[in-house]
């Protein structure tokens, strides 16, 4: 590496690949164990006639789906944390690209469990317990959105793009 080469990106390229890869290893485990061990038919088949709401039903209907698409993923990231790490200027705009992802999984995570704890009942008072999962759930979803923009930003500034040019 050479003097030109930021700090950030460095540390940042190994965090990824650090967590990138414990979580490659666990969507391994965890994509043999449902095509292998779990009963996901008998599973897809009860949630999908007992089921009053259509969002329940469209996610335990594409179970499988979903779970390899979140493996995909989660290998995309390893691959790119890699190449951000050899400087890469596709791994920065993969990495840009896969954290506005992050964001809008984390909007729709907030929006779904405000649904399932809420429903048709209404807000709660302050002294009910959901009420403060609520705010638990608001406040670490909008600190994730923070950071995630935070990096987006970061990996699209002028210094850090500045960086990449001559290694890709």
């Amino acid at each position: 590496m050479d003097n030109r080469n930021s700090t950030f990106v460095t540390v940042l390229a190994w965090v990824l690949i650090i967590f990138s890869g414990f979580g490659l290893v666990i969507s391994i485990f965890q994509n043999i164990l449902l095509n292998t061990t779990f009963p996901i038919e008998e599973f897809e088949n009860a949630i999908t006639t007992d089921a009053d709401d259509g969002i329940y039903t469209l996610i335990y209907s594409n179970f499988r789906l979903i779970i390899a698409l979140v493996g995909l993923m989660i290998l995309t990231f390893f691959i790119s944390s890699i190449a951000l790490l050899k400087r890469k200027n596709w791994s920065r705009i993969s990495l840009s690209i896969l954290f506005s992802i992050g964001i809008l999984h984390m909007v729709f995570s907030i929006l779904m469990q405000f649904y399932f704890i809420v429903g048709d009942e209404g807000l709660f008072d302050i002294g009910d317990p959901f009420f403060w999962g609520i705010l638990f759930i608001a406040f670490f979803g909008i600190s994730m959105i923070s950071l995630l923009l935070w990096l987006i930003f970061k990996l699209n500034s002028s210094k850090i793009k500045a960086e990449f040019i001559g290694y890709s």
